[in-house]
């Protein structure tokens, strides 16, 4: 019968996910890209998925009201603000209570994503209320920040944030760290759910499209390619990689590729850059979809050293599944990495020119594990048998 948490059961019951940003606003970076996957997946296996999000893409907005992305039912809501959404990420939906409240009646388990999410302050109040289990996708925002931007954060959590945390049945967490930073909540290892980043096969390396790849940027074709993709943010540490191309520039043919939206900061990387900018350093804006796939498929590596623990990249993830190998920090683990030889991760940035170097040399070596590690740890399907398995 409906309810006893078999496997046959669950089958049949509703899952509802709330998030602020849902496919295609890929310009969001991570989020957007592991719910959809996760969802979609979730259909395969004979669910019924209901998304409730907002109509924000990027800068523009998506037309509101109900569509189905890959059988998975999405409604979409007004923000009173896209700017205030698109560059300060604050979405706020008017009356979503109200909106939603029927939908909510019929599920079987509610998953919010986002941490300190204005949408989530809104709906969880309600759901909590209405008895239904819900479950918490961080996505590496547990972590303060420094400044004034930390201080809110911890208004925040006293607020209701603790509350949101303590309260939830699921505590989905992408690395071994992050399930230790949900002790900033008092949550216990064994109260969280350690569930890695879904990610999608994609064919290996392509040799035919490298002229032409290579040619559209001004990119020398006996270069080292280092590539780049994410949110130009102080906080991602690319000052660093820019420092350490500089200095190899000297005695090595490398070019570093930069792709990804202004966060603010494109400006300093350009200086930082200084003349190599353009030349060896290349800044090429954001990239999505197939855009995005062609430069993971015809670098020679990938790059992310960000100054802040924000967990694994789902873009050094997608930059695995083309072939890539990559070169990563603590505060961006991969889980398996370096057990299944696909990548470096580096302890100390100062010393991030000596792995950009050893990549360089050996770079075949580390080829070789790529495919292997995303198809064994990471492959969206087994990643959503994995989710079913905790609400069994």
């Amino acid at each position: 019968m409906p309810g006893t948490g078999s496997p046959a059961t669950l089958m049949t019951d509703r899952l509802l996910f709330i998030t602020q940003y849902f496919a295609p606003a890929w310009g969001y970076g991570g989020p957007p890209v592991v719910l959809y996957r996760l969802t979609r997946e979730l259909v395969n296996l004979g669910f019924s998925i209901t998304v409730i999000t907002t109509d924000s893409l990027d800068v523009r907005r998506q037309k509101s009201g109900k569509e189905v992305i890959d059988g998975v039912q999405v409604f979409r809501f007004p923000t009173v603000s896209n700017c205030l959404a698109y560059k300060f990420k604050l979405f706020y939906v008017p009356f979503i209570r109200r909106k939603i409240k029927n939908m909510l009646a019929g599920s079987k388990f509610v998953f919010f994503s986002d941490l300190r999410a204005v949408l989530n302050w809104q709906v969880y109040p309600l759901v909590k209320s209405m008895g239904i289990p819900y479950g918490i996708f961080t996505f590496g925002q547990i972590p303060y920040d420094s400044g004034i931007k930390g201080q809110i954060k911890k208004v925040f959590d006293k607020l209701w944030v603790s509350d949101f945390v303590t309260s939830a049945k699921f505590r989905f967490c992408q690395t071994e760290h992050e399930r230790e930073m949900y002790r900033q909540f008092s949550i216990a290892k064994e109260n969280t759910q350690l569930l890695l980043l879904p990610v999608d096969s994609h064919p290996g390396k392509e040799t035919g499209n490298k002229k032409n790849f290579r040619k559209r940027f001004g990119i020398s074709e006996t270069d080292f390619l280092l590539l780049y993709v994410g949110r130009l943010n102080k906080l991602k540490g690319i000052d660093s990689i820019i420092r350490s191309v500089r200095g190899l520039r000297n005695k090595h043919n490398i070019t570093l590729l930069i792709v990804g939206r202004d966060d603010g900061c494109e400006g300093q990387l350009r200086q930082e850059a200084g003349i190599e900018a353009g030349k060896c350093i290349i800044f090429a804006g954001p990239l999505y979809e197939d855009a995005v796939y062609e430069a993971y498929r015809n670098a020679d590596c990938f790059i992310v050293t960000p100054r802040f623990f924000e967990e694994t990249s789902t873009a050094a993830l997608e930059a695995l599944s083309s072939g890539t190998p990559v070169i990563t920090s603590e505060q961006s683990e991969i889980p398996y990495l370096e057990e299944y030889k696909a990548g470096i991760m580096v302890k100390d940035i100062s010393r991030l020119d000596t792995a950009i170097l050893t990549m360089m040399l050996q770079r075949d070596k580390y080829e070789k594990g790529t495919i292997n590690l995303i198809r064994n740890k990471f492959d969206s399907a087994k990643i959503a048998e994995r989710f079913v398995s905790f609400l069994t």
